[in-house]
């Protein structure tokens, strides 16, 4: 099954196949666009990819190309045009090669481009045009490729060859076009070698469809049982038939998946972008969890796992157990899925959920289950001793639609007791300092989640998305009910979340977060009113605050914003000596404002649980009424190809305990991030 490239002439072995049939509708005024995907069909690697994840994975990789537009996106970077017409002629230098050539007939003029710096996401390569007056030009093929000292990671070779016709009524539709790309983290070394190729028939015009078919938000419609057409419809559909080559894939993958090699392979790689081991119908992990330590647990271990498609399709069970050797208490979760979709994998998803822990967390610090005692967080700066025990139960429906909005129905029944040198302390009425052991919560909550022309990919449990142009949004709301299952307060919250990505052409990309919240109710404990997402590890992230300390900030009525563009090269690229390292620089702003009214500020009422302070009678707690929580940054990626490095400069409330302080600057402090880009 070997094969040879005719782009470059690298042998490869072909181990995936997709093939897929649409009807594509378009409408000019109003503009409207919808694909109905009538077939898909993808070589089977179910045990260990989904063929959804497959196919939104493949089309990131090969997005769909139109050249008239003054951005083209490939591997989640903008290319700028060559037929851009905002910025093509400062962009590139444009040569005519030849007048006198012919293309199935056309006479055309081969125009031949390169940017005008080699290191800029750009292509190079070959225009036909039509020869004629200005009013009858248009585009009959494309051929481009990239420089040899492009700024994109992993990718040794990118073509792209499009190829159009005219119909009978003159216009010029396309035809054809392919994108080829070969990857590989060294360029001797081996890769994955990648063809996609689009034929276009059957251009129908001027005749108009109904309006509904163009209604809803999803651009992409997939029929029922898209992924199980048979042999039959596949003869029908193909405007090629299948080499003998492609023919061949079916069966060796089939064949492939059975041998040891392989199976040890794929095994490995699962370890590894999992932390999950498979033992039959039960995976263990993850691995990075089984050893971590804080300074209230001590060295801490933990087993855990869940089970598999191989246990049950529509039932999963999970849980863990773990000990502290310094607090000598034993902690343990577990969780029983019903799915009532045919597995608990199968999106969009519907399922019902029970689930019950006994662990610590730090203070206000909503974590995911498997990350507040991952190794690589023990690692932090300031002070993490101020924790709560929880014990949680939780019952949880979730149900979502194929446009992508969910609706989340949650009950949660929390005992919270100080752990560490928390204390849950109030003034009595005769003005002395009484301590408490602990209270409950008994919660109602609700979110709504609407995601547009979400693509992710789907792990275990979890699912991982693949961020494009589209906004997310997320309405979280929660009751909480004084004495109904021994809850001791009543309050209501209410917060929206909105997420979106802007693509800015050659000058990078920006992820904007922007959520506003209020709590509702009188007396509320601190740390169940908004604690913004700190983080005091020395490793980036995104959507949390990476100067602020932990609990330091809290409001009962709020809104942030944060703002982080990556340029991608486009200063660095233009410095002599920086450009050949291939940097990429990024800029981040993030602020919140906010603050907590009398009816839940402690300094207000002494029978209020009370703000804390630290050993040495500083207070730790703050609200944000006089001054906004600022910080910014600047970044420089790419290093080696995975890493990046943030300095990050604190701008307000610098007068607080424990500010972060780097080379004696207040304020001021290095994040690490490693991260596999193009």
């Amino acid at each position: 099954h070997i094969d040879t490239s005719d782009v470059n002439g690298k042998t490869f072995l072909p181990f995936f196949i997709q093939e897929m049939f649409s009807k594509i509708y378009y409408r000019q005024k109003p503009e409207g666009r919808k694909e109905h995907r009538l077939g898909i069909k993808v070589t089977g690697m179910k045990e260990y990819v989904d063929d959804k994840d497959l196919t939104d994975m493949t089309e990131v990789l090969y997005q769909k190309v139109n050249l008239y537009e003054n951005t083209i996106r490939l591997l989640d970077l903008d290319f700028t045009s060559p037929l851009s017409s905002t910025s093509a002629i400062s962009f590139y230098n444009f040569y005519i090669r030849d007048t006198t050539g012919t293309i199935n007939g056309v006479p055309v003029t081969k125009m031949t481009f390169y940017p005008r710096n080699d290191q800029n996401i750009a292509f190079k390569g070959d225009l036909y045009i039509t020869r004629g007056d200005s009013s009858t030009l248009a585009l009959v093929k494309a051929e481009l490729g990239v420089t040899r000292n492009i700024n994109v990671n992993f990718v040794q070779d990118l073509f792209l060859n499009q190829e159009f016709m005219q119909l009978e009524n003159g216009k010029w539709v396309r035809k054809q076009d392919q994108v080829v790309m070969d990857f590989a983290l060294r360029k001797k070394g081996s890769g994955f070698y990648g063809t996609r190729t689009a034929s276009y028939e059957g251009y129908v015009l001027h005749q108009p469809r109904p309006d509904s078919l163009y209604t809803g938000t999803e651009k992409i419609v997939e029929v029922d049982n898209v992924y199980n057409k048979d042999e039959a419809f596949w003869q029908n559909a193909r405007h090629v038939p299948l080499s003998k080559k492609e023919q061949g894939i079916y069966q060796m993958i089939d064949t492939i998946q059975g041998m040891p090699s392989f199976r040890r392979t794929m095994n490995i790689l699962g370890l590894v972008f999992t932390g999950y081991k498979a033992f039959g119908p039960v995976d263990i992990g993850p691995i990075a969890n089984f050893y971590s330590f804080n300074p209230v647990e001590g060295n801490r271990v933990k087993l855990g796992g869940e089970t598999n498609l191989k246990f049950h399709p529509k039932i999963s069970i999970g849980g863990y157990g773990a000990y502290g050797f310094k607090d000598k208490e034993e902690k343990y979760a577990g969780y029983l899925t019903y799915s009532f979709r045919d597995d608990f994998k199968m999106n969009p998803k519907h399922y019902l959920r029970a689930f019950y822990q006994k662990d610590v967390n730090l203070v206000g610090q909503i974590l995911l289950l498997n990350s507040p005692d991952n190794f690589f967080l023990s690692f932090q700066r300031g002070a993490r001793d101020r924790m709560l025990m929880n014990r949680k139960a939780q019952l949880e429906y979730f149900i979502e639609t194929k446009s992508h909005l969910s609706t989340q129905l949650t009950y949660t029944h929390t005992r919270i007791q100080p752990i560490g040198t928390t204390l849950l302390q109030y003034t009595d009425a005769e003005m002395q300092p009484q301590l408490i052991d602990g209270f409950t919560t008994s919660e109602l909550a609700l979110q709504l989640r609407f995601a547009p022309n979400e693509q992710y990919i789907q792990g275990r449990t979890y699912r991982s998305q693949i961020y494009n142009k589209h906004p997310i949004f997320t309405l979280k709301m929660a009751l909480g009910m004084k004495d109904v299952l021994g809850g001791d307060y009543s309050y209501k919250s209410v917060s929206l979340n909105i997420v979106k990505r802007f693509y800015l052409s050659y000058l990078g990309v920006s992820r904007v977060d922007f959520e506003a919240g209020n709590v509702w109710g009188e007396g509320i404990p601190y740390f169940l009113l908004n604690l913004p997402k700190a983080n005091q590890s020395f490793s980036y992230r995104t959507n949390s605050f990476n100067m602020m300390n932990y609990q330091e900030f809290v409001s009962d009525h709020y809104a942030l914003f944060m703002l982080e563009h990556n340029f991608n090269g486009f200063i660095l690229n233009k410095i002599p000596l920086l450009r050949k390292l291939k940097l990429r620089e990024a800029v981040t702003f993030k602020t919140i404002y906010g603050g907590l009214s009398n009816r839940n500020n402690p300094d207000e009422n002494p029978s209020f649980i009370q703000f804390q302070n630290d050993e040495n009678g500083n207070r730790l707690n703050y609200t944000l009424e006089d001054t906004p929580y600022i910080e910014t940054g600047f970044g420089i990626g790419n290093i080696f190809k995975v890493m990046r490095i943030d300095a990050l400069w604190r701008l307000t409330q610098l007068d607080n305990p424990d500010v972060p302080t780097t080379f004696g600057m207040k304020g001021f402090g290095l994040r690490f991030r490693f991260k596999m880009e193009f």
